[in-house]
């Protein structure tokens, strides 16, 4: 049986776009989409949902208004975001927020996120907030880092990752949301940045330099 979802966002078209992908998915079945509170009270009562993923904008404007709380009390919350916006974190885990992915994970991360946070049936314990905080901020320096240091960009980095962990460019594109074709020139980019000549080449320079 497939985990019963819904994804809440300000943003329409984004979550639209996470529905259609989502929805291809095995694990997952994304029974609406919600833009308010009204609407997430709403299918908290009425849809027998296993897990609710709600996005770090909608997030926040629910925190301010007093009714992030109240949702995360009466179901289990996935928390979306930016990998750059981990640092700031702790205010939605001290609400009582089950888990936390990231956009830049892709889709297979999302649904795999969402499996860990209806499976584990539990909240973050409070001890463990400033840990993952911490993770979240080393990552983000060590991507700058990268990025200033290797002349990669952001994007390149995320399909640097993607290839190396046995993606296809068809997958990639479709995880970062771009085109088969942008994939390719990233990578391209990329191996003329390293000097190399293979994508296998690129991926054991990586290695052996820390980037990934």
């Amino acid at each position: 049986m497939k985990i019963r979802t819904v994804l809440a966002s300000e943003k329409k078209l984004m979550i639209q776009g996470l529905n259609q992908l989502l929805n291809n998915r095995r694990k997952v079945s994304v029974i609406d989409l919600a833009n308010s509170y009204e609407e997430l009270m709403y299918h908290i009562e009425y849809s027998n949902l296993d897990v609710i993923i709600i996005y770090i904008g909608l997030a926040q404007i629910l925190f301010e208004d007093g009714q992030l709380r109240e949702i995360c009390s009466n179901s289990k919350i996935l928390l979306l975001t930016e990998k750059h916006k981990c640092n700031d974190l702790n205010i939605y885990l001290k609400e009582g927020i089950a888990g936390v992915v990231t956009v830049e994970g892709g889709v297979s991360d999302l649904e795999q996120a969402i499996y860990n946070t209806c499976a584990q049936g539990n909240f973050i314990d409070a001890d463990e907030i400033e840990e993952i905080t911490d993770k979240y901020i080393k990552y983000v320096k060590h991507r700058k880092s990268l990025v200033k240091d290797y002349n990669l960009t952001a994007r390149q980095l995320d399909v640097l990752r993607l290839i190396a962990n046995g993606k296809s460019t068809e997958e990639i594109a479709k995880e970062l949301l771009i085109s088969t074709y942008t994939v390719e020139i990233h990578k391209k980019n990329m191996m003329r940045k390293m000097n190399v000549k293979s994508a296998f080449q690129m991926i054991r320079y990586a290695l052996n330099q820390g980037i990934i």
